[in-house]
């Protein structure tokens, strides 16, 4: 995938809240029932998805979906869940490991721009997507 810059998944226009959820694979919000006693599982890319979206929203002063709410908890546990996303993204980057190289946007200045028009090697997301819609319907 070559990475570019987009006009989707917005910080705050009419459409950026549809569209990250159409991210996620049906009302199953990528949360999966696996072996003989159906034991529950989270897929670390739903809730990468999760964290991206949910920082999106705190920086509008808003909640994550489906999150509690309740009054005298919402600054605390508002930062305490960015403070999750941001860490578990590290982690999750990290882990990924992209050794992708991008160039310099000027020879010797050390900046590498928005690191855009250069292609990473990617898995297919949309195999996983597809599996956790068909294992929701089970």
């Amino acid at each position: 995938m070559t990475l570019e810059n987009s006009l989707h998944y917005g910080l705050n226009n009419s459409i950026a809240g549809a569209e990250f959820r159409s991210l996620y694979p049906g009302p199953s919000m990528g949360f999966i029932r696996l072996g003989p006693h159906h034991r529950f599982f989270g897929i670390s890319m739903y809730h990468q998805l999760h964290c991206l979206e949910s920082l999106r929203l705190a920086m509008l002063g808003m909640r994550p979906h489906n999150e509690p709410s309740g009054e005298g908890i919402e600054e605390s546990w508002a930062t305490d869940h960015a403070a999750h996303c941001l860490n578990y993204l590290r982690q999750t980057s990290l882990c990924a490991a992209d050794l992708t190289l991008e160039p310099e946007v000027v020879e010797g200045s050390g900046d590498v721009g928005q690191g855009l028009g250069v292609t990473h090697v990617c898995r297919d997301w949309s195999v996983v997507n597809d599996f956790t819609e068909r294992n929701a319907a089970i």
